[in-house]
């Protein structure tokens, strides 16, 4: 099981993105299979492959929106959500002076997309840039 990428913030009712991968909530991977499978009153269109601990794959349909259940609204380990994306930002840290009682007051920034913007956003008072790699949702779990 994929146990790197288990915490997620996207409800049942979240919109999957087709054209990215997905994941079980709890980290299975997942191929899909169709998205338009004919279905009992057309509840359960997606068919995908689900890959078990043991490395084999069972087939399981879902509903549309990736829930697998279509009538229960609490998330189950089974729904599908895309999987999270890595992403890479530039931040810099800044430092000013006294505010509020402490000696300095450090500024860390938005996200840039590049050094140079990270930088430009602060100046002169700029004191140090850093690039960072996160995947979404990562620390935001319990169990990490």
């Amino acid at each position: 099981m994929n146990t790197a990428n288990t915490n997620t913030t996207t409800s049942p009712a979240s919109p999957i993105d087709w054209s990215k991968p997905v994941q079980t909530r709890d980290g299975r991977k997942v191929r899909v299979l169709a998205t338009d499978a004919a279905s009992l009153n057309n509840k359960y269109p997606v068919v995908v492959l689900v890959t078990s601990e043991g490395g084999y794959e069972n087939v399981m349909q879902l509903t549309i929106d990736g829930r697998y259940w279509y009538d229960v609204k609490e998330p189950s380990p089974l729904d599908l959500v895309n999987v999270p994306e890595k992403r890479r930002v530039w931040v810099a840290v800044g430092q000013f002076g006294k505010v509020a009682g402490s000696e300095t007051a450090v500024v860390v920034t938005n996200g840039y997309e590049s050094k140079e913007k990270a930088i430009k956003f602060l100046g002169s008072n700029t004191r140090a840039v850093f690039e960072i790699e996160y995947t979404e949702g990562q620390g935001l779990g319990s169990d990490e």
